[in-house]
């Protein structure tokens, strides 16, 4: 069977070119007959994602941005990448892993923690640097203070 390969842009995704191959059906006597159909992706499913922010496609994972809402994201498995998309929208997009049991974690999905608020001090309780402590607790073992 003969194929053709064109480099396409689709009007969902302006500005990005696809590798795309057609092929003729030969089926006969079918109406198909001679048409072309393209496939511009391998797969489009559904993956669950883990505690951990990951989804698994063909034995690889994938990161998953954690300001992701819902549990379960489309992933279009195209040739040369891996796109995921959460309620139609393209949230990330990551190269193939050859092989399996690889991780592609992109670290743009991994926010920082919130900064740690500091408990503000009572009135009237003074902040000590470290060595004053040090210097308490010299005297007291020279003391032979127990407690």
């Amino acid at each position: 069977m003969d194929f053709a390969e064109f480099n396409v842009s689709f009007t969902d995704e302006p500005g990005i070119t696809h590798k795309v191959w057609l092929f003729p059906i030969v089926l006969g006597h079918s109406p198909l007959s001679g048409h072309c159909f393209a496939m511009p992706y391998r797969a489009k499913i559904e993956r669950r994602v883990s505690h951990d922010g990951m989804i698994s496609v063909d034995g690889n994972s994938y990161s998953v941005p954690d300001t992701t809402r819902r549990r379960v994201v489309e992933v279009q498995n195209h040739t040369d990448e891996v796109r995921l998309f959460e309620e139609g929208v393209l949230i990330a997009r990551h190269p193939v892993l050859e092989g399996k049991n690889q991780r592609w974690i992109d670290p743009a999905h991994r926010k920082a923690p919130p900064a740690r608020q500091l408990t503000p001090r009572a009135p009237g309780v003074l902040l000590r640097p470290l060595s004053f402590y040090d210097a308490v607790g010299k005297c007291l073992a020279a003391e032979g203070a127990r407690f």
